[in-house]
């Protein structure tokens, strides 16, 4: 529960404890303790909350910082609390937008990170530090058509593959704003090449590779989905992996580390591996060699704990001419 907050003093009894560091620390960004003379008097900064709804809905508003209980528009509430607005549509209807107003900001239409609008029945404002404005509108439901299907590369519809979709009625068909999660299930020598969406048939949008899942954040008009496959059986490509020192010689020694390549847990040895597989190497460094520096086909890598090959699309080196993975041997101070 929440301390009540006022101009009025309390008397109290504090004992230090380490295991409260966490919830005094909590307590501190909200709130403005001040003893004197035995007197605790505690204050803060309230901040007015204002919320609303547009026809054909209600909203509700909830102190998540407070035993998430409800609170009328116009309240004033601490600063740091964190807010949960609640929107019941009509029947047949759904929000359309939410707009939030802080302090003396411009009006904002609320995103999901895809860009598209954010049209959920809930809205969390974690941390107030101004007045505040909610608003939500509504609007009549339209339900779009959402059609999937896997192709290869010849355009011709494989086999080894299932897609099951989250989401979509019995007839394909999903409310305006929903939430669409797509999953494959691929069988041996079959990978996903990439995910493309078009609202006309035509005009087709890469929005993914390489994933065996695929979602739409809001879906907002009828829309057709195709992933793209690759049958990796028939493609190998070579990929080649070794430590190297700063001059570009090849070590062979086991004493300075392991250098590893695996695919979904699966270990890869040098030379011919399937095409479009994720690749992962990772380095094992003993104590007295430290990495230097990734290499990767000429271009250097900054990462220094492993690398993640996510398009194995071409013939890859990890050597010291053509890339690789360079190691500098230390001083050994006794």
């Amino acid at each position: 529960m929440s301390p009540v907050v006022g101009d009025y003093d309390i008397n109290i009894s504090y004992v230090e404890n380490d295991s409260l560091n966490e919830t005094k620390k909590a307590f501190l960004e909200r709130y403005m303790p001040e003893l004197k003379k035995g007197i605790l008097k505690v204050t803060t900064s309230l901040y007015t909350v204002n919320y609303q709804a547009g026809q054909n809905g209600v909203l509700s508003g909830f102190n998540a910082s407070a035993d998430s209980s409800g609170f009328n528009s116009g309240r004033r509430i601490v600063k740091g609390s964190k807010l949960i607005f609640t929107a019941k549509p009509a029947e047949g209807y759904g929000v359309t937008k939410w707009i939030v107003k802080q302090g003396d900001s411009q009006p904002i239409v609320q995103k999901n990170a895809d860009g598209s609008v954010y049209v959920k029945n809930t809205l969390t404002i974690d941390n107030i530090l101004s007045n505040i404005d909610v608003n939500v509108e509504f609007e009549k439901r339209e339900k779009y058509q959402v059609t999937y299907e896997a192709i290869d590369l010849s355009g011709v519809a494989p086999t080894g593959i299932t897609i099951s979709s989250e989401g979509l009625d019995e007839d394909g068909k999903a409310t305006k704003g929903s939430e669409i999660v797509l999953k494959a299930e691929l069988k041996p020598g079959v990978a996903i090449r990439e995910w493309q969406t078009s609202t006309d048939g035509k005009n087709w949008t890469t929005r993914a590779k390489s994933q065996n899942t695929f979602t739409i954040d809001s879906l907002e008009s009828n829309l057709q989905i195709r992933v793209i496959i690759n049958n990796t059986d028939s493609i190998l490509y070579n990929l080649q992996y070794m430590i190297c020192d700063e001059k570009g010689n090849v070590i062979n020694n086991a004493n300075v580390g392991t250098l590893t390549a695996t695919s979904n847990g699966v270990h890869l040895n040098p030379g011919n591996n399937v095409a479009y597989i994720p690749i992962d190497l990772s380095f094992t460094e003993v104590e007295s060699y430290e990495i230097v520096r990734w290499m990767v086909n000429g271009e250097t890598s900054e990462e220094l704990t492993g690398y993640d090959v996510r398009n194995y699309l071409r013939n890859r080196t990890c050597s010291i001419c053509n890339t690789g993975r360079w190691i500098s041997r230390e001083a050994v101070v006794s």
